[in-house]
């Protein structure tokens, strides 16, 4: 009985916690690795690529 209840339990907090990784991943474009990902085409192939967003090169444009 204990195995059966610890069994669904661990079901029902799977299911929760993709559900909530699925609005993580809507609102905020979680990548499933706790970063960011911005979808850049570079014109090979489809899917979002890692990138990172700011001036670090320091000419006050974004790299």
């Amino acid at each position: 009985m204990e195995e059966k209840l610890m069994f669904y339990l661990g079901v029902i907090l799977l299911l929760v916690r993709f559900q909530l990784s699925s609005y993580a991943g809507e609102n905020s474009h979680d990548n499933g690795w706790n970063g960011f990902y911005t979808k850049v085409d570079y014109g090979a192939g489809s899917g979002p690529r890692a990138v990172a967003i700011g001036d670090f090169n320091k000419d006050s444009n974004q790299d």
